[in-house]
């Protein structure tokens, strides 16, 4: 059981940026008034996008490292990075408005989630 919640929660955040990608896609030519919201909510899915991309590039480092604890220096810059992003997608989930921003958000704050068990079990 802890096996599938763990894989759950690694598969969760691509499974729901992907989401994400194709509600933008099929709502892209639809004009949004204001038109300041919409970008706003663009830049919340390309934070999350960068978010999944950091964690996979730092989780594969870490791979070959052999653990955080040969780099806390560089395990510090990730995790504050992903604080970050993660802010910064909960402040374009609240100000955009787009079809997408609750599967935005979850992605990011389960991705963070996963970012913060990561930091647990270093």
């Amino acid at each position: 059981m802890e096996n599938l919640v763990f894989l759950l929660m690694l598969l969760f955040p691509a499974g729901g940026l992907g989401f994400a990608w194709v509600k933008w896609r099929a709502a892209h030519f639809a004009v949004e008034a204001p038109s300041w919201r919409g970008r706003i909510a663009i830049v919340g899915l390309l934070a999350t996008t960068a978010q999944v991309l950091l964690f996979i590039v730092f989780w594969l480092w870490n791979i070959s490292i052999r653990g955080w604890s040969n780099n806390p220096d560089l395990f510090r810059i990730w995790f504050v990075t992903q604080l970050f992003l993660l802010v910064l997608v909960a402040v374009c989930a609240v100000l955009g408005k787009a079809s997408f921003r609750r599967w935005m958000l979850s992605s990011s704050l389960v991705l963070f989630l996963n970012c913060f068990f990561e930091a647990l079990s270093a």
